[in-house]
C-alpha cells in the first residue's frame, strides 16, 4: 500500500496561473484527480489534485510525523512559501484542503477527521502531523475586493421610486424583472426581491418572479 496526498481547492482557484506557479515551485504540476474528498469542509465544486513528485507520497514531508527527511524531497519551506503565496498568484483562492489516504481505490473517499485553521497558523508541524484518513483545511482571509463584492451582492439600498402614470413598465435589478404597473402604483427595488405598493397592499414577493 501507498500513501496518496489528495489536494483540493476551489474550481475557480484552479487556473494556469496556479498550475504554473504550482510548477515553477516544486518542479511537478498539479495533476487532476479523479478522486474526490467528500466533507462539509470541501465545496462539491473543487478540483482535487496531487502532488506526486514519485509513485507515491510516502517519502512526502506532509503527513510523515517525525520521519527523517528523504533524499530529493519537498522541503518544509517549499511547502510553507507555495501555501502562503497562493492568494499573491491565485486571487481566488479561498480555501486548500489535504487528505493523506492509503491507496484510494473510490471515486469518493471521506476523512475519520477534519481540522480547519487559518494561514496564518501554518507551520511545518501542522503539515507533518496530518494523519492517516485526515483532513486540514487551510482557510485564506478574504480580500479587499472579494469583500467589496460580496457587500454588493448581499446588500444594496432600498429606494422607493413612484411610477409615472404613463409607465406601465419597469425593470427590477439584480434579476431584470418585467412586468406591468397600475397607474400611480409604488416601487421598491431592493438587493433581493421587488415590490409593488398598491394603496398600501404589497403584492407577495414571488409573483414577481415572472
Amino acid at each position: 500500500m501507498c500513501a496518496t496526498n489528495l489536494w483540493s481547492i476551489n474550481s475557480a482557484a484552479f487556473t494556469p496561473e496556479f498550475t504554473r506557479f504550482t510548477a515553477d515551485t516544486f518542479g511537478v504540476a498539479p495533476a487532476p484527480s479523479k478522486v474526490h474528498i467528500s466533507s462539509g469542509r470541501v465545496r462539491n465544486l473543487s478540483t482535487a489534485f496531487t502532488l506526486t513528485r514519485r509513485m507515491c507520497d510516502c517519502d512526502t514531508l506532509v503527513g510523515r510525523r517525525n520521519d527523517s527527511p528523504v533524499d530529493g524531497e519537498i522541503s518544509a519551506q517549499e511547502w510553507l512559501t507555495w501555501l502562503r503565496e497562493l492568494p499573491s498568484h491565485v486571487p481566488h483562492v479561498s480555501r486548500i484542503a489535504v487528505m493523506r489516504a492509503w491507496s484510494p481505490e473510490d471515486d469518493v473517499i471521506a476523512p475519520t477527521r477534519a481540522r480547519g485553521i487559518r494561514i496564518d497558523e501554518l507551520s511545518e508541524d501542522v503539515l507533518r502531523d496530518i494523519r492517516d484518513d485526515n483532513l486540514l483545511t487551510i482557510n485564506y482571509p478574504r480580500t479587499a475586493q472579494d469583500s467589496q463584492q460580496g457587500r454588493k451582492r448581499s446588500h444594496v439600498k432600498t429606494e422607493l421610486h413612484r411610477i409615472p402614470v404613463h409607465t406601465n413598465l419597469y425593470r427590477c435589478q439584480p434579476y431584470q424583472v418585467f412586468r406591468t404597473l397600475s397607474p400611480g402604483e409604488l416601487l421598491t427595488s431592493s438587493a433581493s426581491s421587488c415590490h409593488i405598493d398598491t394603496m398600501g397592499d404589497k403584492v407577495p414577493r414571488g409573483l414577481l418572479h415572472v
